[in-house]
């Protein structure tokens, strides 16, 4: 399953790779009792790789272009913020509140594309020519008359979209 068109090893980037990253955190306590925190996060996007299946009706996935082989996801890149603030009651009681939204600006970016070739079915090889390299899956792909996926590299999955959260904390 790890071999790419000529039986040689399947070679580059994990599925979850992001080789550049960027992280920052900001928070500022005010002396009335509000606090304010932001929270930055951006990210290379994940490797694409297309990928067909063998021996229907199992369809083992084989990245018969390699790994990465259909470039990268958009950047990715979100924001958080939270806001707290908390209320003094009698000797060392406290009620504190606060608002947690993830994903601030709302953010829709692409994080997976559809990478499975065929609708249904797949590719019966020739183990042999397969590994010899004189038979490639692309070419399979045609005289099988394999079906693609019409949903084939296109965008499949999402950032979560804004959700905000709501706290109350009574300290004793």
């Amino acid at each position: 399953m790890m071999f790419v068109d000529g039986g040689g090893p399947s070679l580059g980037p994990l599925p979850t790779d992001r080789p550049h990253q960027f992280k920052t955190q900001f928070i500022y306590q005010f002396n009335f009792g509000t606090s304010i925190g932001v929270n930055q996060y951006m990210a290379s996007g994940l490797p694409v790789t297309r990928e067909i299946g063998i021996y229907p009706p199992n369809t083992l996935p084989v990245q018969y272009l390699g790994r990465g082989s259909d470039g990268r996801t958009p950047t990715f890149s979100q924001t958080d913020m939270v806001l707290q603030h908390e209320f003094k009651l009698m000797g060392t009681k406290a009620l504190q509140l606060s608002l947690n939204v993830l994903n601030l600006f709302n953010q829709d970016t692409a994080v997976s594309k559809a990478s499975t070739y065929q609708y249904t079915g797949g590719v019966i090889p020739n183990e042999a020519a397969f590994y010899a390299g004189s038979q490639t899956l692309a070419s399979l792909i045609n005289s099988q008359n394999v079906v693609q996926n019409p949903n084939f590299l296109m965008d499949n999955g999402f950032q979560a979209p804004i959700a905000a959260r709501f706290g109350v904390k009574f300290i004793f």
